[in-house]
């Protein structure tokens, strides 16, 4: 394959939705494309706007928030394991994720368990069940404490 055939097939896949670097070098891979040509291709991308970290992490922190609950320590890590800079990261948080909304998500998220699981009371066991699970989302310790206090108090 010629160098103008992978160019374009990586500009329609990044297209399709937002992507970083990682996921567009592995797409590279799959076309069998040179090594030799991944750092020019990858600033083409950069230079026609098809390829944006900034505006990737936006988009998954975006997302993973708001569609699959997660917290900022899942998002945090997942966008580190992706190859995206700390700098990215708290620029998306700052921009897309606002307190209130995080701490009301957090709360909705619990009270869901609550329900699933135990009905209205909280027992020892399945508050230690609930914490467990808010951290597996991905919830800092202090904020899930302080959610716990105002469904107990509701």
């Amino acid at each position: 394959m010629n160098r103008s055939i992978i160019k374009n097939k990586l500009e329609r896949y990044c297209a399709l939705q937002d992507r970083c670097f990682q996921e567009v070098r592995n797409k590279m891979r799959q076309l069998d494309c040179p090594v030799e040509w991944e750092e020019e291709i990858k600033n083409d991308l950069i230079e026609n706007n098809y390829l944006d970290e900034n505006r990737f992490a936006k988009a998954f922190v975006r997302g993973h928030f708001r569609i699959k609950g997660w917290g900022k320590l899942k998002i945090n890590s997942a966008l580190l394991q992706k190859g995206i800079s700390i700098e990215n990261i708290n620029s998306a948080f700052k921009t897309e994720i606002g307190e209130e909304e995080y701490f009301d998500k957090l709360i909705q998220i619990a009270q869901k368990k609550i329900t699933q699981t135990s009905g209205k009371e909280l027992s020892p066991d399945s508050l230690s069940l609930l914490i467990r699970y808010l951290q597996q989302k991905g919830y800092e310790l202090e904020i899930i404490i302080s959610a716990i206090k105002v469904l107990e108090t509701v």
